[in-house]
């Protein structure tokens, strides 16, 4: 199940160390209606979880609120995943106002879309955005790829150059064996 961590929150009850809250909210067509508060430290997976199906889905879930939850318990904002939605020039300020409204804040979340979220959409190619981010994720990843290569190239040549010169430091030797020195002949 895909999750979105909407906020946090601190109670402190009388006589009793603070309790902090965090809201989660499912993406999609659910996630105005499905927003719901919980108790971080029962989110926490523990050490003494034993393994199986429950425990996996505790750890899953820990992963993607525990980010969260220590950024905000340093004062700084909520990390976001994945490309963020105003980086895709496929879609307008007004799509992208509706897609938070749903939970859906990066590429990764449209690419990944379920076919209900996608028939949910009020606006004409609905059908076509998971393609469309799809492919911008792949040309993106290209555009790295290719970056990444430049800049190897760049390291190489200059490697090159460097070995040329050392290379170039040091006296050539002729052809055969070298001469015995006295100290080697006894």
């Amino acid at each position: 199940m895909s999750f979105v961590v909407l906020n946090f929150r601190t109670e402190y009850r009388t006589g009793k160390d603070p309790r902090d809250w965090v809201l989660v909210a499912p993406r999609g067509e659910a996630f105005e209606r499905s927003q719901t508060w919980h108790i971080v430290d029962t989110l926490r997976p523990s050490d003494k979880l034993r393994s199986g199906q429950m425990a996996e889905k505790m750890v899953e879930r820990w992963a993607v609120i525990e980010p969260a939850y220590n950024a905000w318990k340093k004062g700084e904002e909520v990390p976001e995943n994945g490309t963020p939605l105003g980086a895709w020039p496929a879609i307008d300020a007004e799509k992208r106002k509706f897609l938070n409204g749903m939970g859906i804040r990066s590429v990764e979340d449209v690419a990944t879309m379920s076919d209900s979220t996608i028939e949910s959409l009020p606006f004409p190619g609905r059908r076509d955005l998971p393609k469309l981010a799809k492919t911008f994720l792949e040309a993106q990843k290209d555009a790295n790829l290719a970056a990444q290569n430049a800049e190897l190239q760049e390291r190489l040549a200059a490697m090159e150059e460097l070995l040329q010169e050392q290379m170039a430091d040091k006296p050539k030797r002729g052809p055969g064996r070298p001469k015995k020195t006295e100290t080697e002949a006894a």
